[in-house]
C-alpha cells in the first residue's frame, strides 16, 4: 500500500528539504494548485487573523535577518548548500530569540499594512 501524501497544512519549515523531497513537493503542489488558489481568493476577502499576522511578521523578520547575513543578496542567487547553511543558523536558539523580538516589533507594521489593504488604500512603499 502506498502512503497517503501530506496535505498542504502538514508542511513544516523545520528542516531543509532534500532534492528528492523538493521534487515530490513540486509534483504534489501542481496537483493541488487549484485548491490553493481558491483558498487564497477566500483569504483575500477576509481580514487576516492575529495568528496569520504573527506568521507574516515572523517571515518578514526572517527575511530581514537573512538579508543581513548575506549582505543584501537575494535568496534565489544563493546555492542550495549556502541557503541551507543560513537556514540552519536561523534555526539556532539565539537566532530564534532574535527573530521573536524582531517579529514582535514588526507586528504593528504588518497589522497596519493589512488594515490599509482592507480599506483599499495604497501604501507609500
Amino acid at each position: 500500500m502506498m502512503a497517503k501524501p501530506l496535505s498542504f497544512k502538514q508542511f513544516t519549515i523545520d528542516e531543509a528539504l532534500t532534492t528528492q523531497q523538493r521534487i515530490q513537493r513540486g509534483r504534489m503542489m501542481k496537483k493541488i494548485k487549484h485548491k490553493i488558489k481558491l483558498g487564497q481568493q477566500k483569504a483575500k476577502r477576509r481580514m487576516a487573523s492575529k495568528d496569520t499576522l504573527e506568521k507574516r511578521s515572523l517571515r518578514q523578520a526572517r527575511i530581514n535577518i537573512f538579508k543581513k547575513l548575506t549582505k543584501g543578496m537575494d535568496k534565489k542567487e544563493l546555492s542550495f548548500s549556502r541557503r541551507a547553511e543560513i537556514e540552519k543558523r536561523l534555526g539556532s536558539p539565539t537566532m530564534k530569540r532574535k527573530l521573536a523580538m524582531m517579529s514582535k516589533r514588526l507586528f504593528k507594521d504588518v497589522r497596519k499594512k493589512e488594515i490599509e489593504r482592507k480599506r483599499g488604500k495604497k501604501s507609500d512603499n
